[in-house]
């Protein structure tokens, strides 16, 4: 499929068409107000050719005077190839700011899973669609990307489950297969290659043939669990691959050590060091210079260590892990620990003390009898899930925290401030998103979004 976006005057279209593989193909596209006035413009083939991207996005505009500047009640678009003219249904639109769109993706379909970092991905109705500057590229192929896009490529066709993003890539997990696309310098995509690509293409290698359940895209590298085992590709330099060996694989190995024979639930990567969820235990491995790894160490490891259980996280069973520059956490029986790195507060203990084992996320204040049912972290804060509301602590320079605060470190958690509904995943990376039960996201400015009902508007 490819998408194409129209604009008349200050009214924008966006719709989805089949792709145009021939040289007599042209669209109408046709806005009526609520009033009855029509606008019409015909859209030939050259400006489709002159504004196709790598991406498949074609951008057409036309000039044509603005029929109504806040909303076009009905719209249509047909394609004519060779004479044979066919109408694309595009049906009722989402309306507000001057704009109207079609129930398309995210416009449509409550979003079940979000992932952020520097850019932003969602799936909704199983399909996975991606938002931000630059959309994980460089250079000369980088291209912003201001409102959700549905990533095509190998991944059409597919039903996502999973998908997650890194500061430079993101993959996604679609009928037990894995996908990347992105930037691909240190190989971080999977596919034997270090050539970046802005289409979705399918990981192989010691993927092929097992089902894929987790995945996570890290600032070097990817890790994902297939049959219960855990693999990583990129970059292995600082032992992040976790295969014992310290170099670069340009596609899937398997971890090994502790991993080896055990079965693996769900996995995360950070900047360059990885954690996963082992029958209950927290095992990491890679990069380990603030203690990010929680084995009372400061040495790098090639392949997994145990977190460690001395102290707070003794006889707890360990759900789910998550992986930052410089700290990690994990979740076991409904709390949050945290080790490594705590400047500004990180940790959430309600000290700057850094630690080289986990200590519990402080419970005194606003979780005191909550139970904490997910976690996320940022480079330098982290955020909890508690009773359908989101709770963070750490840093908060560019507000992300979501507290409504403009500055101030806060060394405990806070409470995430205007959004309205459930919240059922969030996620935080170069800023924190979350997801209510209405499926639909309220963007604030770096901090936490949440889907909201009062962000959602239908034309009727």
């Amino acid at each position: 499929m490819r998408r194409v976006w129209a604009v008349i005057g200050a009214l924008a279209l966006v719709v989805t068409v089949a792709p145009v593989a021939h040289t007599g193909a042209s669209f109408t596209a046709q806005a009526v107000s609520p009033g009855g006035t029509t606008t019409t413009a015909v859209l030939p083939p050259p400006a489709v050719a002159a504004e196709s991207s790598a991406m498949g996005l074609a951008q057409l505009s036309w000039d044509e005077p603005t029929i109504r500047p806040e909303v076009a009640s009905t719209f249509t678009v047909e394609r004519t190839i060779d004479g044979q003219t066919t109408a694309i249904d595009v049906g009722d639109g989402l309306t507000g700011d001057g704009m109207t769109v079609p129930p398309l993706g995210l416009a449509a379909t409550p979003v079940t899973q979000i992932s952020a970092n520097l850019s932003s991905c969602a799936i909704a109705g199983g399909e996975v669609y991606c938002w931000g500057g630059s959309l994980f590229m460089s250079g000369p192929d980088a291209e912003n990307v201001w409102t959700p896009m549905r990533m095509l490529g190998e991944l059409e066709g597919h039903v996502a489950t999973r998908v997650s993003v890194g500061p430079h890539h993101a993959c996604a997990v679609a009928d037990g297969a894995a996908y990347c696309w992105g930037n691909n310098t240190l190989g971080r995509l999977g596919d034997g290659t270090m050539t970046s690509r802005l289409a979705p293409a399918k990981v192989g290698g010691a993927l092929a043939g097992k089902v894929v359940t987790d995945i996570s895209a890290g600032a070097s590298g990817t890790c994902a669990v297939a049959d219960s085992r855990a693999y990583c590709w990129g970059d292995g330099g600082l032992g992040q691959l976790g295969d014992g060996l310290g170099q670069w694989s340009l596609v899937p190995v398997a971890v090994r050590g502790a991993l080896e024979d055990t079965d693996v639930t769900s996995i995360a990567t950070g900047s360059a060091t990885s954690c996963a969820v082992v029958e209950g235990a927290a095992y990491c491995w890679g990069w380990n210079a603030a203690g990010q790894l929680g084995d009372d160490t400061r040495v790098n490891r090639m392949m997994p260590v145990a977190v460690s259980t001395e102290g707070v996280l003794g006889g707890l069973v360990v759900t789910q892990v998550a992986v930052a520059e410089r700290h990690s956490c994990a979740l076991a029986a409904a709390r949050v620990f945290c080790w490594g790195e705590n400047v500004y507060g990180r940790l959430g203990d309600g000290t700057v003390a850094s630690s080289d084992v986990p200590v519990a996320v402080d419970t005194s204040g606003v979780l005191a009898g909550r139970e904490v049912t997910a976690v996320t972290l940022g480079s330098r804060y982290g955020c909890a899930l508690a009773g359908g509301r989101p709770f963070c602590w750490g840093a908060n320079s560019s507000g992300e925290r979501g507290d409504g605060a403009a500055t101030g470190d806060r060394l405990a958690p806070v409470a995430v401030t205007a959004i309205s509904g459930t919240v059922t995943d969030f996620t935080a990376g170069g800023s924190t998103r979350a997801l209510s039960s209405r499926g639909w996201p309220a963007v604030g400015a770096r901090g936490v979004r949440a889907v909201s009902a009062m962000a959602r508007r239908r034309a009727r």
